[in-house]
């Protein structure tokens, strides 16, 4: 039993940091040349780009690299040597698919995983994207040799795709090592082509667009478009609003101004989200191009007050894939 005399021993001071004055526990920090210091402000490079991370970010460490880092160097180990076939059961929709994307860019840059292929590609005014992927069981046969990737002209590929019929198919190999595409066509006969390939050297798969969206409706797509069609005679641009019951799309023009309201149990109009403040403008002509009704019998638009849309289709024939599409706002300037 500890006497009133007698003294508790005297808690040793925690040590602060040379430059942050913060006081930790010791094995947070480490001696340095400067004195002791915390893990926070202490700065290690990455080997590869020499960025500073503090010592306290999980995975730092003397000699280690970036996330960033390490992803330019995958892809890099990845790029010219995609070996692999595939069997697409429908050609027609194979077809559709590059019309889609040919209609935003020439050229694609296709990387091949084991798990499918993704497409992204951005149309030259930085305005529209597309963010395609379809799953490897989305084709009949799929196997993948060597990842990698595929830079192709989408127009010369197309020019080789015609008088297809509902039963043809179309066979791929992809051969990095020599350069080449080649292409089979099977129905009442077989129709071969080779294609070189692009050198890939520039760019790397873009990133996706990181946006909170605010907004979500879903449309029937054949019947969406055909009123975009009609909208066209009164502008070449349309605002896009919605609440949890009506959806408005509107178009003002020098002489017309245009609106269509779809409410909530209506046919056209499967689902609608969002508190109504919410009104974004966006170029007609791109969404005409972007919502691709031969691929997708249900549209969804979602998007936040004059951000980017992200338009996503739904096909039964692409159960496994992901059909997606961003469109830049429309920035209205008052004079």
């Amino acid at each position: 039993m500890q006497t009133s005399t007698e003294q508790e021993p005297e808690k040793p001071a925690l040590p602060k940091c040379v430059k942050c004055g913060k006081e930790t526990e010791s094995w947070h920090g480490e001696e340095t040349e400067e004195g002791w210091m915390c893990n926070d402000c202490i700065k290690i490079k990455c080997r590869t780009c020499g960025k500073e991370y503090p010592k306290s970010k999980a995975g730092v460490h003397e000699g280690f690299q970036c996330k960033e880092c390490e992803e330019k160097e995958r892809l890099e180990r990845l790029r010219r040597n995609a070996v692999a076939e595939f069997t697409f059961e429908d050609a027609q929709l194979f077809e559709k698919l590059l019309k889609a994307i040919g209609a935003v860019e020439d050229e694609a840059l296709m990387q091949i995983t084991n798990d499918g292929v993704l497409v992204r590609v951005m149309d030259p005014s930085r305005v529209a994207m597309l963010d395609y992927f379809i799953g490897k069981r989305d084709f009949q046969e799929y196997r993948v040799h060597k990842e990698g990737f595929l830079y192709f002209s989408v127009e010369e590929l197309l020019k080789h795709m015609k008088h297809l019929r509902k039963d043809t198919l179309i066979r791929g190999f992809v051969d990095g090592k020599d350069g080449k595409f080649t292409i089979t066509l099977v129905d009442t006969r077989e129709r071969q082509r080779q294609l070189p390939t692009l050198e890939v050297d520039k760019g790397d798969v873009l990133p996706i667009p990181k946006i909170n969206f605010t907004t979500k409706v879903k449309m029937v797509a054949s019947d969406f478009c055909t009123d975009l069609d009609d909208l066209e005679t009164a502008s070449d641009h349309v605002s896009f609003e919605a609440d949890w019951d009506t959806f408005l799309v509107k178009a003002h023009g020098d002489y017309v101004k245009a609106k269509n309201e779809y409410k909530k149990g209506q046919p056209i109009l499967l689902e609608t989200e969002g508190d109504g403040n919410n009104k974004s403008v966006y170029s007609l002509n791109y969404l005409k191009a972007l919502i691709r009704k031969d691929l997708s019998e249900i549209i969804t638009f979602e998007w936040s007050k004059d951000m980017p849309m992200k338009i996503s289709h739904k096909s039964e024939d692409l159960k496994h894939s992901q059909i997606v599409a961003y469109l830049a706002p429309r920035v209205e300037v008052d004079d």
